[in-house]
């Protein structure tokens, strides 16, 4: 059997959609360089990409409150995600700048004539078997979403995450240093890079 990590409230949920996010980001690089060493490295790749969409569509869901169903979690819900009743003007500028980066990554929708969200664009390429994925190349901007979107995610934790600080050891990328420091307690914590 397989689990994902344990929530023990709905907050835990946004961050680990914010840490499965920033893992897809960081992981992308190294997946699109292996990609033609083998099919199995293509495969990789390939999740990478789907993870990062979506991941980063729920977590726009959750920013510009896109609840279609009665139990999916909106920021402009704080209740249900909190626990408790948090003022408007704490998170509305995390509102107003998700919806500038959900139209900002959107693009024409042939179908329709008109511009469709980045989240619309995700539900249409990813989300369903449609007709779309051989009908239409689609290319994604996943740095330039993730910039975007990234700061958005600071501030969040910043502000509604509770700080502690942990020590997890883990093969740096770049510097290959063994340890690194985290100011935030998270669901999910990076591996070793695949070498």
């Amino acid at each position: 059997m397989h689990e994902r990590s344990i929530k023990n409230k709905p907050l835990d949920t946004i961050l680990y959609e914010i840490d499965m996010l920033r893992h897809c980001a960081h992981a992308l690089a190294t997946k699109k360089n292996r990609a033609g060493e083998s099919e199995f490295h293509r495969a990789e790749y390939y999740l990478c990409i789907e993870g990062f969409l979506l991941h980063f569509r729920n977590l726009i869901a959750f920013f510009i409150s896109q609840q279609d169903e009665s139990h999916d979690l909106g920021i402009n819900d704080p209740v249900r995600w909190a626990g408790s009743t948090i003022e408007q003007r704490r998170y509305s500028d995390l509102m107003k700048q998700a919806r500038e980066v959900n139209a900002k990554h959107g693009t024409q929708d042939f179908d329709r004539g008109k511009d469709s969200t980045c989240y619309d664009q995700i539900s249409k390429f990813l989300q369903h078997c449609t007709s779309y994925r051989h009908e239409r190349a689609k290319e994604w901007d996943l740095d330039g979403m993730f910039g975007d979107l990234d700061s958005i995610l600071k501030n969040f934790t910043d502000r509604f995450a509770s700080p502690v600080v942990k020590v997890m050891p883990f093969l740096g990328r770049e510097s290959n240093s063994t340890a690194t420091l985290s100011t935030t307690e998270r669901l999910f914590f990076p591996h070793e890079e695949d070498s």
